[in-house]
């Protein structure tokens, strides 16, 4: 796959794991629905970033670190041990970049940027420091936006939104608060040019032991920058999608879908129904 000179202001990365349910959500719900043609008559590239598919051991490791992870007893230590193990095991891979390539993976709607590393939660700030590798050497974009497989963007609108911002210092994003810190969700970020820059120079600084974005919020705080908030909707349901008021529907550009656990998620129900009604209301 070739890469032309020019390039808009705008590039837009989906972040994406291969397997289930995100792939399906991936061809099914985005791809027939705003990834179904040009990007709203924009000319913003979208590409999918992901790992190389993790062998059956790296599965199963992944899912007993994210099960300790996630251990909510109160006299549960293994939350604590489990940060130190990850940062003394990823401390000598501070500087590591992953080779990428580009390709067209299966029914994927958009060319995908594969990193050579296995697709893991615990690797996803590696993945991502291929995607920043990738958006600074062969771009010359002003503008990085990343969302997720799970999620619907009226790319007209980011680019608007985009568009009334100086395209300097910025990382924007739903805003959360985690005890005395705050970082941008993973699903819905934007990060103007020198930003990338930045925290691609000072990965070394990246805390490896916590979740990425919010170990990149970690981060963004030390280089003096500070969350400005995005408009962002959460949506559960058909019911939900038809209930909104308009006005609520218009006022964002980032809509995330998340219908129910793991193995019974209906996302792509809910984003073909999102789609419907977008169009319907003329948004």
């Amino acid at each position: 796959m070739t890469l032309g000179s020019q390039w808009p202001a705008l590039m837009v990365a989906i972040v994406h794991a291969n397997r289930p349910p995100w792939a399906s959500i991936a061809t099914d719900g985005q791809g027939t629905t705003w990834l179904s043609g040009p990007s709203e008559g924009t000319d913003v590239p979208v590409f999918y970033i992901q790992g190389a598919g993790p062998s059956w051991a790296a599965s199963a490791f992944d899912a007993t670190h994210e099960r300790l992870r996630w251990q909510q007893s109160s006299r549960s230590v293994a939350p604590r041990l489990l940060r130190a193990v990850d940062f003394v095991g990823t401390y000598p891979f501070r500087r590591w970049v992953p080779r990428w390539h580009l390709a067209e993976v299966g029914q994927l709607p958009r060319p995908s940027l594969i990193a050579r590393v296995p697709d893991t939660y615990l690797t996803a700030v590696y993945k991502e420091l291929a995607l920043f590798d990738f958006f600074l050497s062969r771009t010359t974009a002003d503008w990085l936006y990343m969302t997720t497989s799970s999620s619907y963007v009226r790319v007209d609108k980011l680019l608007a939104t985009a568009g009334s911002l100086s395209p300097s210092r910025v990382y924007a994003g739903t805003r959360i608060v985690a005890g005395r810190r705050e970082f941008a969700s993973g699903a819905n970020r934007l990060f103007s040019r020198d930003v990338v820059d930045d925290v691609f120079r000072s990965r070394t600084l990246w805390d490896r032991s916590l979740l990425e974005d919010l170990g990149l919020g970690k981060l963004a705080e030390r280089l003096g920058l500070s969350v400005r908030p995005l408009p962002s909707l959460n949506i559960d349901s058909v019911a939900e999608v038809w209930s909104l008021p308009v006005d609520i529907l218009a006022g964002s550009f980032h809509y995330r879908v998340k219908s129910g656990p793991l193995d019974r998620r209906n996302d792509v129900g809910v984003m073909r129904a999102l789609h419907e009604r977008i169009l319907s209301e003329g948004l």
